[in-house]
């Protein structure tokens, strides 16, 4: 596995949407590709896809497949990631 933890996962995920202008979307692998670039980021996928349904839990993020919310970990092809709203950090 990698040494990525979820609170990294959940930072860069943040960080990455903040970054983007409404209504600006994201898919994770982009979130995975930042974190381990050059190595194995498919295996980050999962938990991703974990956190930001935990975000989307907390009224952070929405998942959306072809325009739809979704449950982020729920099979069915490519989620798209897009901040609901901005959270402060330490």
């Amino acid at each position: 596995m990698s040494d990525v933890s979820d609170g990294a996962i959940r930072q860069r995920l943040l960080s990455m949407l903040e970054q983007r202008q409404a209504p600006a979307t994201l898919c994770p692998s982009e979130v995975a590709r930042d974190l381990m670039p050059g190595g194995p980021w498919r295996d980050l996928m999962p938990r991703i896809r974990k956190e930001a349904q935990a975000l989307a839990g907390q009224g952070l993020v929405e998942a959306l497949r072809q325009g739809r919310r979704v449950d982020a970990t729920s099979p069915g092809g490519p989620i798209r990631l897009h901040l609901l709203k901005s959270t402060p950090r330490p």
